[in-house]
């Protein structure tokens, strides 16, 4: 797959999930989960990410949990810190460029639409606290 930047939200992109054999595999899935109960073709939710401190407590990702977790690979990611009135974005990366994979979630594919994922966040460790929340 060729590089690409600025990643959005609803865009398709590789996952690594287990196979039915609980083997690794790549699968392209669409950014912003869509909860398995919502059989709708215009879903009203679809979160890009959730935090994992909460998450475990929320019905609506209760059973994504248990039973379809995945990673998300990435080389970076913006986030937009507030300096004052104007938020100004930061790239952040590992020193040395190598890629990471983000924790998630993902649901199926149905009839209707692609199979979608969210990504887990945290709380700030001590170097990103200075720049977000």
């Amino acid at each position: 797959m060729a590089s690409r930047y600025n990643i959005a939200p609803s865009q398709e992109l590789p996952v690594v999930i287990n196979d039915d054999g609980g083997r690794a595999k790549v699968a392209t899935m669409r950014w912003g989960l869509v909860p398995f109960w919502d059989k709708s073709e215009k879903p009203k939710i679809a979160p890009i990410n959730a935090w994992s401190e909460d998450a475990f407590a929320k019905p609506m990702f209760r059973q994504s949990i248990q039973k379809r977790r995945a990673l998300i690979p990435a080389d970076g990611f913006y986030v937009e810190a507030p300096p004052g009135d104007r938020k100004q974005p930061f790239d952040i990366s590992l020193k040395d460029g190598r890629p990471f994979f983000f924790a998630g979630i993902y649901e199926e594919a149905t009839g209707i639409r692609p199979a979608t994922y969210l990504l887990f966040t945290t709380r700030p460790n001590s170097l990103m606290a200075e720049i977000h929340q």
